[in-house]
């Protein structure tokens, strides 16, 4: 199995049945069956303020974010402490050439030094992947 970078775009829809397509499954299946997936140091709380959102506007319950946390905290997801001050600078030329936030740059940083696609739903993550010949998953 390989591994791949997991935006929150990307793992937050497991949470919302409404959102399923079988291209989230599938990248719920490959975590579930221990694929290594990595993630960059502000991930966590990127996927908690997405439940929390989601709490506020009544997509769901405090219950559906207590089982979806469980859930992801059993998956084997590295997170990439080191990119945040060793990979900086990179993160920003990223962010400045395609115009994505330092967040979404991250996500592209990170797949490109460790050689493997990038799973997200955000379009704009996606062309500036495919601009630097990184392999964009999970939006099919």
């Amino acid at each position: 199995m390989s591994a791949f970078v997991l935006d929150a775009s990307a793992a937050l829809p497991w949470c919302f049945r409404d959102e399923a397509t079988p291209a989230l499954i599938e990248l719920l299946v490959r975590v579930s069956s221990r694929e290594e997936v990595l993630v960059p140091a502000h991930w966590p709380m990127e996927v908690l303020n997405g439940l929390l959102q989601a709490v506020k506007r009544g997509r769901v319950n405090q219950s559906d974010v207590d089982i979806f946390l469980t859930d992801i905290t059993a998956f084997r997801i590295e997170v990439d402490v080191r990119g945040v001050s060793e990979h900086m600078a990179t993160v920003r030329l990223l962010a400045e050439k395609h115009g994505l936030t330092s967040y979404d740059a991250a996500y592209l940083e990170l797949a490109q030094r460790m050689n493997v696609p990038l799973a997200t739903l955000d379009v704009a993550l996606i062309h500036a992947a495919k601009a630097e010949n990184v392999l964009s998953i999970g939006s099919n």
